[in-house]
């Protein structure tokens, strides 16, 4: 057989392994990453924001959540998890923002129960500490990692604060992009 031959079975050989690790890649992505299925998104069930400047006033119906320093403008998100919260892998807060960046957003659990229809500032519940995560925008998404807060929960109650002088806002579920709740959970 001549050289040439030779050559060309073994590129043939090694373009057919190519091909089938490429298949593989892609059968493993598409199981989900160490076992997980694919990401399960769950929508905001409630949310509004309260500002201090207009305490007794609800916010629940607005397209626009939003979140400043000063006066405290402080957005608030439930989402139902549901009872299989124990095997969730992966949780990240989606939130469509109106700007390009987002400046010291901070995320709190909720401490106590809250109605959208009713919320104002001053019968807001209290938040706890921020959480030490770092929110990332990228077209027009923000994105926060809150894979520890949900473990264990069915129900999830969000506090959004901002430590930058300037307004941040975001799609609430009465607009056309609602914040979401993008959830891995493993297969097994």
């Amino acid at each position: 057989m001549s050289t040439q031959k030779k050559e060309d079975r073994r590129l043939a050989f090694l373009v057919t392994v190519a091909a089938l690790i490429a298949v593989l890649i892609a059968f493993v992505l598409n199981q989900g990453i160490a076992g997980t299925g694919p990401p399960r998104t769950i929508v905001a069930s409630a949310d509004a924001f309260v500002s201090t400047a207009h305490s007794s006033e609800n916010y629940g119906g607005a397209e626009w959540l939003r979140v400043d320093r000063t006066p405290r403008i402080t957005s608030y998100l439930r989402f139902e998890i549901g009872p299989s919260s124990s095997g969730i892998t992966s949780a990240i807060l989606r939130l469509k923002s109106s700007s390009d960046r987002v400046d010291g957003l901070q995320v709190h659990t909720v401490s106590g129960e809250w109605a959208e229809s009713s919320l104002t500032s001053d019968n807001a519940p209290p938040i706890d500490p921020p959480l030490d995560v770092a929110a990332d925008t990228e077209r027009g998404w923000t994105t926060v990692d809150v894979t520890s807060l949900v473990q264990g929960r069915s129900i999830m109650g969000l506090a959004l604060t901002t430590t930058s002088p300037e307004l941040i806002r975001f799609g609430s579920r009465e607009g056309s992009s609602p914040p979401e709740l993008v959830l891995l959970v493993n297969k097994s």
